[in-house]
């Protein structure tokens, strides 16, 4: 029984050291830095300078669409009331913005440190079934 909870309790070690590569992976993120500003970057810092922006009213129509430049930057005019706006990079990225939203928390944890929080999860509740099956015993 031992055995089993020491195997269980290293497998996260052999999944995320001996396993671990570098991954290239990253996301988008469509910001307003100020009315009228569009910004488009990827979660590292770098502009996404070949995203497309389409910008929605409160109703969904389109407003306008437009290719950002190469600082991933897009300026409209401020009388143009946008309630969200969506962009999309071409290549499998897209992203939104929607007024007056609340950022989500969530996604400023790193990936790796909510991976090993979910497998901790997983072997706490492991680890309390074998307990109550030792204390039947």
């Amino acid at each position: 029984m031992k055995t089993i909870m020491i195997l269980l309790a290293l497998l996260p070690v052999f999944l995320f050291v001996l396993e671990a590569k570098p991954v290239k992976a990253h996301r988008m993120i469509v910001e307003t830095e100020k009315e009228g500003n569009i910004i488009v970057r990827y979660d590292d810092g770098t502009p996404a300078g070949n995203a497309v922006v389409s910008a929605y009213d409160e109703s969904g129509n389109l407003l306008f669409e437009a290719q950002v430049n190469e600082n991933g930057t897009y300026s409209y005019d401020t009388t143009i009331k946008v309630d969200h706006i969506i962009a999309y990079d071409g290549i499998g990225h897209r992203a939104s913005w929607v007024k007056d939203e609340e950022p989500n928390v969530f996604l400023a944890v790193p990936v790796g440190l909510r991976a090993l929080l979910g497998v901790s999860l997983l072997l706490f509740i492991c680890s309390v079934f074998i307990y109550r099956k030792h204390l039947r015993a």
